[in-house]
């Protein structure tokens, strides 16, 4: 039997058919953008923290407390992050630091912290532990 209707009309739900299958695939895809792109920011913003509180180290008369101040307040919205100073590799106050002395600041924070999205749903980079890294010498 040969149908009257028009092909459009034969296809009707084809289009929400598709979508449905499609849907998860494209929502997980972007989701994992937006995970990426969150940990690209982050890492930046830590690097950039800790080149600013490394500048705030190297100058005479700075403490490994004032430096981390200077650390915290450049990582605005970021909480729970963990700052290392070190001078020649070892870990001790940055006051102690003659000039020359390589003075090495380093801010990590875990990734669960600071993601936009719920800890349940952040698979992508669930566990991982973001850092910035920055040196120089001491003035």
């Amino acid at each position: 039997m040969i149908s009257t209707r028009g092909n459009n009309e034969t296809r009707r739900g084809a289009a929400a058919v598709e979508f449905a299958f499609i849907a998860p695939l494209l929502f997980a895809v972007i989701l994992g953008i937006m995970e990426f792109g969150r940990g690209m920011m982050v890492a930046e913003m830590l690097t950039s923290g800790a080149r600013a509180g490394c500048r705030a180290a190297t100058l005479a008369g700075s403490s490994t407390s004032s430096a981390t101040t200077v650390v915290n307040s450049n990582l605005p919205g970021i909480s729970g992050s963990t700052v290392a100073m070190t001078v020649n590799g070892v870990n001790k106050d940055v006051s102690s630091a003659v000039s020359g002395d390589t003075i090495q600041v380093t801010v990590s924070v875990p990734y669960n912290t600071i993601s936009w999205l719920p800890s349940t749903s952040s698979k992508y980079l669930k566990g991982l532990t973001l850092s910035g890294k920055a040196s120089m010498c001491r003035e």
